[in-house]
């Protein structure tokens, strides 16, 4: 038995207390929690080297306890005694439908899941949808002068056309330059130097 199940049978029992601070509490439990926080009436409270002091309540903090001293007259073999057995749960066999449970059981829990946050499988697509849809409007603004220039490279490009001899020409009118074309000799058109 733990002993704060123990602790909290004591309702209606008279004890001191004595804290980690060295201050001895003397008083009727009225109630121990699950974690030994101790709610006492008539209480005598006496700190460490001061006068002791009378109070109504008194509500002690579990983790501040250092001990409690019993009456004597306490039955401790009754108290002590545990009222429910401990029994432990069979495990379930793949034969009385445990994994169909966990499969079951999995699928309940999110199926609930979404209900909670109240979003139906629609309501989901939806939802997507306009991630989406905002997703894209935001690239597009983000980007929209890069967008803007691939676009119109993309319009002006033509399959027929090789962008490459395009541009070798336009380099060579700009310094003067025969082309590769005039510089192209031949037996029928020789060149003139």
């Amino acid at each position: 038995m733990k002993l704060v199940r123990f602790l909290m049978k004591l309702n209606n029992e008279t004890v001191s207390i004595e804290l980690k601070n060295g201050t001895v509490v003397h008083g009727t439990i009225t109630g121990v929690d699950i974690s030994m926080n101790t709610h006492l009436k008539t209480v005598k409270l006496t700190v460490k080297g001061k006068n002791p002091v009378t109070l109504d309540h008194l509500s002690v903090r579990g983790n501040n306890i250092r001990y409690y001293i019993l009456p004597d007259s306490l039955n401790l073999e009754t108290l002590l005694v545990e009222e429910t057995p401990r029994v432990k749960p069979k495990k379930p066999t793949a034969a009385s439908g445990y994994v169909n449970t966990l499969c079951c059981s999995k699928y309940l829990s999110q199926r609930l899941r979404r209900e909670k946050m109240g979003m139906k499988p629609a309501k989901q697509a939806v939802f997507a949808f306009g991630a989406l849809a905002f997703g894209w409007l935001a690239f597009e603004i983000a980007f929209k002068p890069f967008l803007d220039k691939a676009r119109s490279a993309v319009d002006k490009s033509d399959p027929a056309r090789d962008p490459d001899d395009e541009d070798d020409s336009a380099d060579h009118v700009e310094k003067n330059l025969p082309s590769e074309s005039d510089a192209f000799v031949s037996d029928e058109n020789p060149a003139t130097v």
